[in-house]
């Protein structure tokens, strides 16, 4: 760019602008080539992104059936299995909201309570 900067300032001598003119040929007849290349690796990135995208929901469905079959699965279980097999209900697991929270420093009582429990752990 500047050699023809320099030409269109009357700077370059007959055999400079032959040196320009020749540079720019051998420059003209490389681009196809370069821009064959590039145009092929960026057909390999959007191809592999492709890919990944497709391999993303092939394994997304196949999560969501494999849940699909356990809830199911589990529901069978639970549903044939012997009632002899079948095991009391801890009630401890039913453990609903602190009704009572006085005496228990663990138990929040109040929406600003939740917030401020979640602000502290980073949400």
């Amino acid at each position: 760019s500047e050699r023809w900067n320099l030409l269109y300032a009357n700077q370059l001598s007959t055999e400079e602008f032959k040196k320009l003119a020749d540079d720019t040929h051998q420059y003209l007849n490389q681009v196809p080539q370069q821009t064959h290349e590039t145009n092929t690796q960026l057909l390999e990135i959007v191809m592999a992104q492709d890919f990944q995208d497709l391999t993303g929901q092939v394994i997304k469905k196949m999560m969501d059936m494999f849940k699909n079959l356990e809830t199911e699965m589990l529901t069978l279980l639970v549903q044939f299995s012997p009632e002899h097999k079948k095991g009391e209900l801890d009630s401890s697991l039913l453990n609903g909201p602190v009704i009572n929270p006085e005496g228990q420093p663990d138990a929040v009582s109040n929406q600003q309570q939740v917030d401020d429990l979640l602000e502290s752990l980073g949400f």
